[in-house]
């Protein structure tokens, strides 16, 4: 018969019919999806159980390199099992089934379990420690993840399937995978790690080592499928790394949840980033406007190591429509290869509702281009000259800065109908307003909403706006806060006390939308760069001194209003000065650096950290006694242990740091005391070995 292989003999000794090509259910047998090579080491795939339509689509995917067969019941498995000759058997919903299969399972053949989300843990437990399954996936079955699975099992690779030809993909998306293929073989040996654990997990034969192992890996995971767009991937591997860490060793670990994890993530990693074909934005990225190809690409690389993800565009039009269309924050314009057009885009976006930052490139460095561009509106001016890493850092910091819709407005005015006029005006921008008719309620507004700005009347009865802004001056939690006046005066009398109360800025009635946005908007953009400017370290982005122990003041007023335990940390880099004499300063810079971001991604988001100088970095740490912040702390140093550094003398690893701890009230009642105590606790540590936490 023509298209059909001789039949195996069973070990009966009596032959059975073997199966054709493509997915045939019992004797019905259906036209393949596409005709199998007559090849003898085509894996053989019997589907058990099986949706016929899902399996229809599975043997479609598979198409070449696998002949599939479908049965329904499970006689007719056992029937097509004794064929022999199969490479992988698929059951679904058939413990029982799984277990008569493979009590007489043939060497080589690769057992696939289908289970519904909410089985016991006993059901995976019996399939992997008793009956041998190699893979196990959950419901809802997709037709493509079980494909792939079977073709992972089998050791064939799938086919790129018929009509499958993607658009270009754009410079961009070309960068972004190119360094996603150099990292991809190293991602998959880690969820082979988590695999391992998984399935350690579920016959019951995990130990510690192991389990340290898995954490390790989904940590690395977590902190890198981000920079690659696979935000989903990040967030299994985060889920991942709180379940395995030390703080989940007392809770027993749902082997089913933690299995099903490790394969969505296994999913997310082999599905890779997504390469965005031209004509398509990712949402939330910043648009490069350029026609050169290799520049706009050294951005892109640059850009990926930060996790920003970039859309390059070659006309003015379709970044203007990403860029007014909301599915990009920003603009980068390359105006020496983008002549036409991009100064009149600066322009056109400066003046939308809401503005669209805009950073401009450009050849020529003069003043009169410099003009040029802030007249139309341009936030931002770079030479071309300038390197892919400042150009990024400018973008992101044009992006990053607080937009209007997390921007909140207390007002207070007498009359109603002046609040909701500027609800109305400020709305449209993305500022939130909270309005209060009646002055006497404004302190009680002004700890509850906690705003970016005040807007006050200046005539109203009981209290007028220029009192409420001298209290608000008095305090030293909003001496900050940007104040603007609404008044009906502007005599020089009523100016200059406005100014002396501590006004910022002020407004004339009736109110001006137009004006009174860019007021507000010019008030608060600056007020953020000096407030990012006096709380910020530049060099590791944490908290300075002067902010942290702000941060720390106010840890240490709620856990005594909590009665809860806070604990104050000093870290020490260990040899650090050796680093900067062999490898240099810029290489110091990036141990500090990274350093910061160890603290940042391992620490709580309730947390303080900062650095207050030289090597020196500490932590408040709120809900923990000694012990635990002690935990926590060595837990960080053996992850900051791992780190590397590429340096011009060669790779620099195995760094450490020392750290002392102090509990509050037990090692002392207020900061200073609290600082001093675990600071000599830290030199007790750097005494007695270095690379350790140690309490006082």
């Amino acid at each position: 018969m023509d298209g059909v292989k001789t039949p195996p003999v069973s070990r009966t000794g009596r032959q059975a019919a073997a199966p054709k090509r493509g997915v045939q259910h019992g004797d019905r047998r259906r036209k393949p999806a596409r005709r199998a090579r007559e090849d003898p080491t085509t894996s053989r795939v019997l589907l058990a159980g099986l949706d016929e339509e899902l399996a229809r689509r599975v043997a479609a995917r598979l198409g070449d390199v696998a002949l599939v067969q479908a049965a329904q019941t499970e006689d007719e498995t056992i029937r097509l099992g004794q064929v022999g000759g199969w490479s992988a058997l698929v059951v679904d919903h058939a413990p029982g089934l799984m277990g008569r299969m493979a009590a007489t399972r043939p060497p080589g053949l690769r057992l696939v379990a289908c289970l519904a989300r909410g089985a016991g843990p006993e059901v995976p437990g019996l399939l992997v420690g008793s009956l041998g399954v190699d893979q196990l996936l959950f419901h809802p079955l997709d037709p493509d993840e079980l494909a792939r699975a079977v073709a992972r099992i089998t050791g064939v690779a799938l086919p790129v399937q018929e009509g499958e030809a993607p658009a270009a993909p754009d410079p961009m998306s070309r960068a972004v995978s190119r360094i996603w293929g150099r990292h991809r073989d190293q991602n998959l040996e880690r969820i082979a790690v988590l695999e391992e654990a998984a399935m350690g997990l579920l016959e019951g034969s995990m130990d510690q080592e192991l389990r340290r192992r898995a954490e390790r890996e989904a940590h690395k995971l977590a902190g890198s499928l981000g920079t690659f767009g696979l935000n989903a991937g990040t967030t299994l591997a985060r889920r991942l790394e709180i379940a395995l860490g030390p703080r989940s060793d007392s809770v027993e670990l749902d082997a089913v949840a933690l299995a099903e994890t490790v394969e969505q993530l296994r999913r997310e990693v082999e599905r890779g980033p997504h390469v965005a074909e031209q004509g398509q934005t990712e949402e939330g990225a910043m648009v490069v406007l350029s026609c050169d190809d290799k520049w706009a690409e050294s951005l892109v690389v640059e850009a990926s190591r930060r996790g920003l993800p970039l859309t390059l565009r070659q006309e003015p039009e379709l970044a203007r429509q990403d860029l007014v269309s909301e599915a990009a924050e920003g603009l980068i314009v390359d105006l020496s290869s983008v002549p036409e057009g991009g100064l009149e885009l600066v322009g056109e976006l400066a003046a939308h509702t809401p503005p669209v930052p805009v950073l401009v490139v450009a050849e020529s460095d003069s003043l009169d281009q410099r003009v040029e561009v802030a007249r139309r509106g341009g936030r931002g001016f770079l030479p071309r000259s300038a390197s892919a890493s400042r150009i990024v850092e400018a973008a992101g910091n044009l992006i990053a800065r607080p937009s209007a819709a997390r921007t909140t407005v207390l007002a207070v005015d007498d009359d109603p109908q002046v609040l909701d006029v500027l609800e109305v005006i400020l709305r449209q921008h993305g500022v939130a307003v909270t309005g209060i008719v009646d002055p006497l309620g404004f302190w009680d507004a002004l700890e509850r909403t906690a705003p970016d700005a005040l807007i006050l009347d200046e005539d109203m009865p009981h209290l007028t706006g220029i009192e409420l802004c001298r209290v608000v001056r008095a305090d030293p939690r909003w001496a900050g806060l940007p104040v603007l006046f609404l008044t009906a005066h502007r005599d020089r009398d009523t100016v200059r006390r406005v100014f002396e109360a501590g006004a910022d800025d002020f407004v004339s009635k009736p109110v001006v939308g137009p004006e009174l946005v860019a007021r507000l908007d010019n008030r608060m953009e600056r007020t953020r760069l000096h407030r990012a400017m006096a709380e910020t370290d530049p060099l590791t982005g944490l908290a300075n001194r002067r902010k942290s122990s702000q941060g720390l003041q106010l840890l240490l007023g709620l856990a005594e209003r909590r009665n809860e335990p806070v604990c104050v940390a000093v870290l020490d880099l260990d040899h650090f000065k050796d680093v900067n004499d062999r490898y240099g300063h810029a290489t110091g810079d990036a141990v500090l650096r990274r350093v910061g971001q160890t603290l940042k991604r391992g620490l709580r988001g309730e947390d303080v950290i900062g650095r207050w100088g030289g090597e020196e970095f500490v932590v408040g740490l709120y809900g923990a006694n000694a012990q635990q912040a002690g935990d926590r702390l060595r837990h960080l140093m053996e992850e900051f242990r791992d780190e590397s550094f590429s340096t011009p003398s060669g790779e620099l690893s195995g760094l450490t740091f020392s750290a002392g701890v102090a509990q509050w009230p037990d090692h002392g009642s207020d900061l200073p005391e609290l600082y001093r105590a675990a600071d000599k606790a830290m030199y007790r540590a750097k005494q007695s070995g270095r690379a350790r936490v140690m309490s006082a």
